[in-house]
């Protein structure tokens, strides 16, 4: 299934050749997308493209953009995001320590940890105990925030690794659990509130005991509306990344926010991340791309399946192609 809503949107706006060459893009990205499920054995997946923040192309093989689906770690963004707000409402920046929030964390290097060493995946937290547990909350509605967070907090942070980038779902966990803590309702309530309102988008049904860290469930469409609104051109983070909570990781590369960033050789910045929960048997895998060229074209996807790292740099690199080639 395909949804055109580009003339309406694009070609009335620019010159024919332009916006000629524009849908040549997404032709080539619609073709990438496909070539990429089939050689990936993906059945059912959804892309979302957009245009200088608009959704111009949508397209499902087995299911619809608009379709709510398992979205993995690219719940991080949406933690990040709705952080900044709750922080902003309570007078705190990230800056404030876990001790500023939270009476008698149990490690006191675990409580002098700031929110902006969390969402940087920069608190030395190295060692990720949800890899452990998460197959035990699988179909768990009740968000695992704090059993998480207390878990990684009593351990502490390796201070050898203090502001070095480690990916790690406890980070979020703490997040999302003090999220929580501050608006006094639930991380899924509290922060749909704020990032998206009214909708079908929530926790997902399988792996909402993830959810500040995986367990979100949100369509290609939605998704994309997302970026464009956090990631596009005029947002904070796509002005001035830098003066967000970020560490640098090599290569021109950062983390910042719940998203891998750099500058773009077309000027402004690039923004994409990978989500992928992978569990055994049929049907128990999910995961979702999203990446921002910068600020003018954008790109979300959803698909079942657990796909190697090669296949996510594969479909990466594809679309990276098809937009800037």
């Amino acid at each position: 299934m395909k949804k055109f809503i580009w003339f309406a949107i694009v070609l009335l706006a620019v010159p024919f050749q332009t916006a000629s060459q524009d849908v040549t893009r997404v032709e080539r990205a619609d073709a990438a997308f496909r070539d990429w499920a089939q050689a990936a054995g993906v059945k059912h997946a959804a892309i979302a493209v957009g245009y200088e923040g608009a959704v111009v192309y949508t397209a499902g093989i087995g299911q619809r953009a608009d379709e709510p689906a398992d979205i993995a770690s690219l719940s991080k963004a949406i933690t990040a995001m709705c952080l900044a707000d709750v922080l902003a409402e309570n007078g705190l920046t990230f800056k404030t320590r876990l001790s500023d929030v939270f009476d008698n964390v149990a490690n006191a290097q675990s409580a002098d940890l700031t929110l902006g060493q969390l969402v940087s995946q920069a608190s030395g937290l190295d060692e990720d105990e949800t890899q452990d547990h998460m197959w035990r909350w699988v179909n768990e509605a009740k968000d695992r925030h704090q059993d998480a967070a207390e878990l990684a907090l009593a351990r502490g942070p390796n201070m050898a690794q203090l502001g070095q980038f480690n990916y790690n779902n406890e980070n979020y966990a703490v997040l999302g659990w003090l999220i929580s803590a501050l608006t006094g309702a639930p991380y899924i309530e509290a922060c749909k509130a704020r990032i998206f309102g009214e909708g079908s988008i929530g926790a997902s049904d399988r792996w909402g005991a993830f959810a500040a860290w995986g367990g979100w469930k949100v369509s290609a469409e939605d998704y994309l509306s997302f970026v464009h609104r956090y990631f596009g051109s005029g947002s904070a983070m796509a002005q001035n990344p830098e003066g967000l909570p970020n560490v640098y990781l090599g290569q021109s590369r950062y983390y910042g926010m719940g998203s891998f960033w750099r500058q773009s050789h077309g000027g402004g910045y690039n923004f994409w991340h990978f989500g992928l929960l992978c569990f055994s048997g049929d049907g128990n895998s999910a995961g979702a791309y999203f990446a921002s060229y910068g600020g003018k074209w954008s790109v979300s996807v959803n698909f079942s399946g657990c796909i190697t790292g090669d296949q996510q740099r594969a479909l990466d690199t594809l679309l990276w192609r098809a937009f800037n080639e």
